[in-house]
């Protein structure tokens, strides 16, 4: 019997430690990335096809691209393409920031075929007014108009395609937790 006692409070103390120590981890410290500011300021608000795309919008992200040559705006707007159409994305994005969108631009020196996903542009000087000083960079720009990310998608180096994926999700995570720290 008191071998049984023994077991039975050394079991509870198994089981309820652990979870302590979780919820307490969970309730005390959140785990909070930092995307740098790229840059010295904004970039100027850009028109796009004469609509009412401008960059930056308040409640938009947008990841902004450009190709210089057919052969290179052809492989990043098949970069582009997944991200744009990932279900993960949309779902996080509905989840924590339901009134935001993420919109993608690719400017280009040829016509390329239209998507509904991706807003295309053939004006390349508004690329260079964005700052895309290299061709084929991507550069991701937040809510507020600043650069937060610059990506070489097209290098021989594939973790610039996930480093662009994950820091949009850590930007959306970013803005929704100022979102709730403005709400207490």
């Amino acid at each position: 019997m008191q071998a049984t006692k023994k077991q039975m409070g050394l079991l509870l103390i198994i089981l309820i430690v652990p979870a302590f120590l979780f919820i307490f981890f969970q309730l005390s410290f959140k785990n909070y990335y930092k995307l740098p500011y790229i840059g010295e300021g904004k970039p100027q608000p850009v028109k796009i096809n004469n609509t009412l795309y401008q960059i930056p919008q308040e409640k938009v992200f947008w990841v902004v691209a450009y190709g210089e040559s057919a052969e290179n705006s052809e492989k990043l707007f098949n970069t582009l393409m997944p991200l744009a159409q990932n279900n993960d994305m949309k779902t996080l994005l509905k989840n924590k920031l339901p009134n935001y969108q993420i919109k993608y631009v690719l400017f280009s020196k040829n016509n390329l075929k239209i998507d509904k996903n991706i807003i295309l542009d053939s004006l390349s000087d508004k690329a260079k007014n964005m700052g895309l000083d290299t061709y084929n960079n991507v550069l991701l720009i937040d809510n507020k108009g600043f650069v937060r990310g610059k990506y070489q998608v097209l290098s021989q180096n594939k973790e610039e395609k996930e480093r662009l994926y994950t820091e949009l999700k850590v930007l959306m995570e970013i803005v929704a937790s100022e979102g709730e720290i403005k709400n207490k």
